[in-house]
């Protein structure tokens, strides 16, 4: 979506673009794709714990390939603002 916005952005001008992620909440499973991988192993935390370390990490994730994408198309300087609305304790 990202990529098929910046192709539509007129580069001669300023542009503000907003960017509003699922994010880490409750129920913490359905917050990242069902096929999404992970390097996290469960251990000894609960379920609760383990999705809602991975909801965080695939957040991280796709921060990292906002940034990529920017990186790569725009070669003005840019800036990213990104702020978390809460955080929350699982256990």
């Amino acid at each position: 979506m990202l990529e098929n916005l910046l192709n539509e952005l007129d580069s001669s001008k300023d542009n503000l673009i907003v960017l509003h992620l699922f994010g880490s909440h409750f129920p913490y499973k359905n917050r990242f794709p069902e096929n999404y991988s992970t390097l996290l192993k469960k251990g000894d935390l609960s379920e609760m714990e383990y999705n809602y370390i991975k909801s965080i990490e695939y957040t991280d994730s796709i921060l990292k390939r906002i940034f990529c994408v920017l990186t790569e198309r725009i070669s003005d300087p840019f800036m990213i603002c990104y702020v978390s609305d809460h955080g929350e304790d699982p256990a």
